[in-house]
């Protein structure tokens, strides 16, 4: 029940909401698993002003000892992205291999997009040159984030 509402909260875009059902299930003694976590981390993405609830989330999840996957992380990067805290999101992207997972597509292509809202053209570049070394392919999303980092950066010969 409590991952449904979660969810709906999710999808209603509700995150300071959803961060209370949370905290309420914990407080009750009702066990908090990554399908919870991870649906308040979905709703967190969907706005730039809740980066650092987000980060929040990833953090509460290790110490109520819920471990966080490639979702989780990729929607805490994707949040980071949408509140323009290219750091906070590189910095998550770094993490990833720490915590034994594995960053794909979805997480370069939000880290780049950071990248390039921040005007970084050159991270956004060494970004996509990165993805073969971690066995991924740059697709059409990697490539628009790149071209459009290098036109935010009027770089247009990079």
């Amino acid at each position: 029940m409590a991952t449904v509402v979660l969810n709906a909260l999710a999808g209603e875009q509700r995150a300071p909401l959803a961060m209370m059902v949370l905290i309420c299930m914990r407080s009750a003694g009702i066990e908090v698993n990554l399908f919870h976590c991870n649906a308040v981390m979905s709703a967190c993405k969907k706005e730039g002003d809740h980066w650092q609830l987000a980060l929040a989330v990833l953090a509460k999840m290790q110490r109520v000892q819920v471990q966080p996957d490639e979702i989780s992380y990729n929607s805490a990067i994707h949040a980071c992205d949408r509140g323009s805290q290219w750091e906070a999101a590189l910095s998550l992207l770094q993490q990833m291999p720490e915590a034994r997972l594995t960053p794909d597509a979805i997480s370069f292509n939000s880290a780049i997009s950071a990248c390039r809202k921040a005007g970084d053209w050159q991270k956004a570049l060494q970004l996509m040159e990165d993805m073969p070394e971690a066995k991924l392919t740059p697709d059409v999303i990697t490539c628009s984030a790149a071209i459009s980092a290098c036109e935010h950066g009027e770089q247009w010969e990079a």
